[in-house]
């Protein structure tokens, strides 16, 4: 679309070093001969939520404010903790989970500076601001995030942050997905 167009260029703008890939999206098939009789190798995502899910024991019992991550780590994290919020531009899946959901944008975070301290956020900052899951078109939506978990958090709070893949430049991918690289991040 021309809006998608429009900020496909303000990326570039703001992200010179950037590599900026337009593709059409791609499946994987699932029902591969190699799936049917066994397990294929973890995905990332179960590899973030172990991760996360284990440092969140280790520090329980707190509260943890939780943006965009999938919602099995919310059901999970929920388990832990003696309160999660759940941030999420998306609407809520399925209210008889009985997660405390609130919609809302990570780049305007509802709550006070200072105000959490423990926020986890899997897979979310490479999408923000892509217009995938219904969020405004922000090129620098994952700096905006950043600025805003910095405010809210506690001075002495944790943060964990899952970003996705790595590779040697960063771009963007599918649209959609922001590919970092470890110069970015540093």
């Amino acid at each position: 679309s021309q809006a998608e167009h429009q900020h496909l260029l303000r990326v570039a703008e703001k992200r010179p070093g950037w590599m900026i890939a337009v593709a059409e999206p791609q499946f994987c098939d699932e029902g591969t001969v190699e799936a049917l009789h066994g397990y294929p190798a973890a995905h990332p995502y179960l590899r973030g939520m172990k991760d996360t899910l284990d440092l969140i024991k280790r520090e329980a019992p707190r509260e943890v404010l939780d943006i965009g991550s999938p919602l099995a780590q919310n059901v999970a994290v929920d388990a832990l903790v003696p309160s999660l919020t759940v941030l999420d531009i998306r609407p809520h899946p399925d209210p008889s989970l009985g997660l405390k959901f609130i919609q809302g944008s990570s780049c305007s975070i509802p709550f006070q500076d200072a105000s959490q301290g423990f926020i986890t956020s899997l897979w979310t900052l490479c999408h923000v601001g892509y217009g995938r899951y219904g969020d405004a078109l922000i090129a620098e939506g994952d700096s905006e995030t950043l600025r805003e978990i910095s405010r809210v958090l506690w001075p002495s709070g944790l943060a964990i942050l899952g970003i996705g893949p790595i590779a040697n430049e960063p771009s963007v991918f599918f649209n959609v997905h922001r590919i970092y690289s470890w110069s970015w991040l540093y």
